[in-house]
């Protein structure tokens, strides 16, 4: 009997080892990604900033914006041209021709 009590306290020992150096394996390999993600986060930030051309527009500026295919039918143009009415800090207040009770009249 006092074999197998041995047997059974250094196992549990044995299992607490292993439990440790698994959670200390798997801190580690959380580590690792979370650096690989953040590296590779920077990496993208830095060559989008570099094909990025800052442009500063005008109040009175006419600008093409982009309308996505859920916004506009098929036979839509899929840009229109906006007027700047008002810059707010590094953002645009836009005007267009076609508001929405001119739209909603046809």
């Amino acid at each position: 009997m006092s074999g197998s009590s041995k047997l059974s306290s250094s196992n549990g020992s044995l299992a607490d080892i292993t439990s440790n150096l698994n959670s200390e394996r798997h801190k580690m390999l959380r580590d690792t990604a979370r650096r690989n993600l953040q590296q590779y986060t920077d990496k993208m930030m830095q060559q989008m900033l570099k094909k990025r051309k800052v442009v500063d527009f005008k109040v009175g500026d006419f600008v093409r914006v982009n309308i996505p295919k859920i916004d506009r039918f098929s036979i839509d143009h899929p840009t229109l041209p906006f007027k700047i009415l008002e810059k707010i800090d590094d953002r645009y207040r836009l005007g267009c021709n076609y508001s929405s009770g001119e739209i909603e009249a046809l």
